[in-house]
């Protein structure tokens, strides 16, 4: 549903990698604009079915995370900025805190991926697996910039072009370095 709140962009290719039902949607919060941009020029390199949504208020990306607006496709990134507490950061001095989302996270079957910093912690995980989520994939400290693009081009490239498992990929993606190290991985 198109609404004044957002704005799609979608990308499909009729050879892709990957099936629409497969899609990756991409969702950028404050400051993270350019690494969702960054995301969607190798999804785009790499022949993958994908979506980026440009949110403006915090009830829209609830809206999504609900289902009530469902997000493209079984792969969805976050691309956010987090704080010490495991909040994802939006807008001013707007957050999302793992309390806020408990219970209202409706995403069957989805593979969620968060880039900002300390959101791979078992509080902000836990609401996303009781939401219906399949796995949910983040850092668990600080990385460096730059480090949730090259985790989602490393784990996105395995995922299709290597047709390994969720599990394999991820565990290639973290492979790299001591920054891609960072990212946990919590499966339903």
């Amino acid at each position: 549903m198109q609404t004044p709140e957002h704005f799609n962009s979608l990308s499909q290719f009729r050879n892709a990698r990957n099936t629409p039902e497969e899609g990756v949607c991409l969702v950028p919060f404050a400051y993270s604009d350019g690494e969702a941009l960054a995301i969607r020029s190798v999804l785009h390199d790499l022949a993958l079915n994908h979506e980026a949504r440009f949110f403006g208020r915090q009830d829209a990306v609830l809206a999504m995370l609900s289902n009530q607006d469902p997000a493209y496709g079984k792969y969805l990134v976050l691309c956010c900025h987090g704080d010490k507490d495991s909040n994802i950061m939006l807008w001013g001095d707007e957050s999302l805190r793992p309390q806020d989302l408990a219970g209202k996270i409706n995403l069957p079957g989805k593979v969620v991926i968060a880039t900002g910093c300390s959101v791979g912690r078992q509080e902000l995980a836990t609401p996303f697996l009781d939401g219906g989520a399949a796995a949910y994939i983040a850092p668990a400290g600080d990385p460096e910039g730059g480090t949730g693009t090259i985790f989602c081009t490393l784990f996105f490239h395995a995922l299709f072009y290597g047709k390994h498992t969720i599990q394999e990929a991820y565990e290639r993606a973290r492979g790299w370095d001591a920054e891609t190290g960072l990212f946990r991985l919590w499966a339903a």
